[in-house]
C-alpha cells in the first residue's frame, strides 16, 4: 500500500549506504563540482558508465537541472499527494492502524512526507523527462545520486515509467515493478563505484541489508514505524539483490521489462519462485458493501506485519510463507474503520501456520468497541483465511463479501 519512494529514497538510501559501502573499502568517492552547467556536465560524463553497468543504450542524450531544496520538496510532496489521493491514503491508515502497523496516535500522511523528505538530494522527473539535482547538496552524494537517477532517465527511454508508478490497481505488483526500477539503479549505481563483479555476489547485499538495519540514525530511519522502513527499503534492497540474482541466472542476456516484469513481492523476495513460473493467484471480492479502498498485502506486507505482530524489531530474510494471492476491503466507518481481508495459500500447512500465528495475535489484539474474527475456509478449492477486523455493531458482519479466483498464471 505505500506507494513509490521515488526521489527521496534514491537519494537517501542508495546514496548514503553507498557511501557508507564505499566507505568500509577504503575507496571515497569522488567529489565534482555543483552548479547547473557543472550538473550538467556530471550527468553527461555518466552516461557511458551507466550504460555499460545496464546493458542499454541512451536513444537521446539526458537532460539535467538544478533545483532548490524547496522546490525539491515541493515535487515531492505534490507526487506523493498524486499517488497517495486521500482515500487510498486513509484506507491505508485504516488498514495499518486495524492490525497494528502503525499505532493509532499516528498521522498517516506526516509520517509519509516526513520520510519522503529528508535529505534530499535529487530526481528524476518522468513528465519532463529531466535529472534534476539539488542545489548545495553533498558532493560526493550528489555523484552516486546522479548515477542512481540517470538509470531511471535511461529505463523511461525503454518503458512508461509514468503509468508504472501511477498504477493503483495492484500494489503488490507494482511493488515488484518498483523492485526491479530501484533495484536495477541500485545495482548499477553501486557496480559504478564499486566494480560489477563486487555488487553480483549475494554476500554484498547481505551486507547492504545489515547496513540499512544498523545505520537507521544516518538514513533518516530511526523511529520510523516498521511498515514504513522495510516498505522504503524494500525496492533498494531486496530489489537490488534480485537484479544481482538476474545477472546470475539464466536470464543474464536480458532485462525484466515488459513480460519479463516479476508479478509479485514474493518473486522479488524469493526469485526461484520467479524462475519456476510461481505467478500470483488474484483474488476478486463478490458482493458485500462498497469499500473506500481496495488492494493486497503481497508477500512482503504479509511477512512484515507477521514480523510486527510476533514482536520482531526488523522484518529478517526467511523461506517462502506459502503466499498464493490476496485482496483486501477497507471501510470508513466510524469510530476507526473496518478491514475484510482474504488471503489465498500454497497448501493447507501454510494456512493454517498464517492463521495459527499472524491470524492468532491479530484476535489477541484489544479494541474497545471492535471484534476480530479469523477463518478458516476454501476459495475455489484453494486454501485460505478470511480476517475481519471491525466494529462489533457494524451492520456489514451480516453482508460480508465474499471471495473468488480470477485466475493463476497472472492478474
Amino acid at each position: 500500500m505505500v506507494r513509490r519512494a521515488g526521489p527521496m529514497a534514491a537519494a537517501m538510501l542508495s546514496a548514503a549506504l553507498a557511501a557508507t559501502l564505499v566507505a568500509c573499502r577504503g575507496q571515497p568517492p569522488r567529489k565534482p563540482a555543483t552548479g547547473a552547467a557543472a550538473f550538467q556536465v556530471l550527468v553527461d560524463s555518466l552516461v557511458h558508465p551507466v550504460e555499460q553497468a545496464t546493458g542499454l543504450n541512451f536513444r537521446h542524450p539526458p537532460r539535467a537541472a538544478v533545483r532548490t531544496r524547496a522546490e525539491a520538496r515541493e515535487y515531492i510532496v505534490r507526487q506523493m499527494d498524486e499517488q497517495m489521493p486521500g482515500p487510498r491514503l486513509h484506507g491505508s491508515e485504516i488498514v495499518y492502524k486495524l492490525t497494528g502497523l502503525l499505532p493509532d496516535t499516528a498521522n498517516f500522511r506526516t509520517l509519509v512526507e516526513d520520510v519522503l523528505t529528508a535529505q534530499i538530494l535529487g530526481y528524476y522527473d518522468p513528465e519532463t523527462s529531466t535529472l534534476y539535482g539539488v542545489a548545495g547538496a553533498n558532493p560526493a552524494l550528489l555523484r552516486i545520486m546522479a548515477a542512481h537517477e540517470l538509470v531511471h532517465a535511461l529505463q523511461h527511454q525503454y518503458l512508461p515509467l509514468d503509468s508504472i508508478f501511477h498504477d493503483d490497481s495492484d500494489g503488490d505488483r507494482a511493488a515488484a515493478a518498483q523492485a526491479v526500477l530501484e533495484g536495477q539503479a541500485n545495482f548499477a549505481s553501486l557496480a559504478m563505484v564499486q566494480g560489477k563483479s563486487v555488487v553480483s555476489d549475494p554476500a554484498y547485499w547481505e551486507r547492504y541489508a545489515e547496513l540499512s538495519r544498523s545505520e537507521r540514525a544516518s538514513l533518516g530511519l530511526a523511529g520510523v514505524p516498521m511498515i514504513l522502513r522495510e516498505r522504503l527499503l524494500f525496492p533498494y534492497r531486496d530489489g537490488g539483490a534480485f537484479m544481482a540474482w538476474w545477472g546470475r541466472s539464466r536470464f543474464a542476456d536480458t532485462v525484466p521489462y515488459g513480460p519479463r516484469m516479476p508479478t509479485s513481492s514474493e518473486q522479488i523476495l524469493h526469485p526461484d519462485r520467479y524462475a519456476s513460473g510461481d505467478a500470483p493467484i488474484a483474488v476478486r471480492f463478490t458482493g458485500g458493501p462498497a469499500p473506500l479502498l481496495e488492494d493486497d498485502f503481497g508477500e512482503i506486507e504479509t511477512r512484515i506485519l507477521a514480523d510486527q505482530l510476533a514482536g520482531l524489531g526488523e522484518s529478517p530474510d526467511g523461506p517462502p510463507l506459502g503466499w498464493g494471492g490476496d485482496r483486501f476491503r477497507a471501510y470508513d466507518v466510524a469510530p476507526s474503520g473496518a478491514l475484510v481481508w482474504y488471503s489465498v495459500w500454497d497448501d493447507e500447512r501454510s494456512a493454517a501456520h498464517f492463521r495459527n500465528t499472524t491470524g492468532r495475535r491479530l484476535m489477541q489484539r484489544e479494541r474497545a468497541g471492535y471484534r476480530t474474527a479469523v477463518d478458516s475456509l476454501t476459495v475455489d478449492g484453494r486454501p485460505a483465511a478470511r480476517v475481519v477486523i471491525a466494529p462489533a455493531a457494524w451492520s456489514g458482519w451480516r453482508d460480508l463479501p465474499a471471495a473468488r479466483l480470477a485466475g493463476s498464471g497472472g492478474r
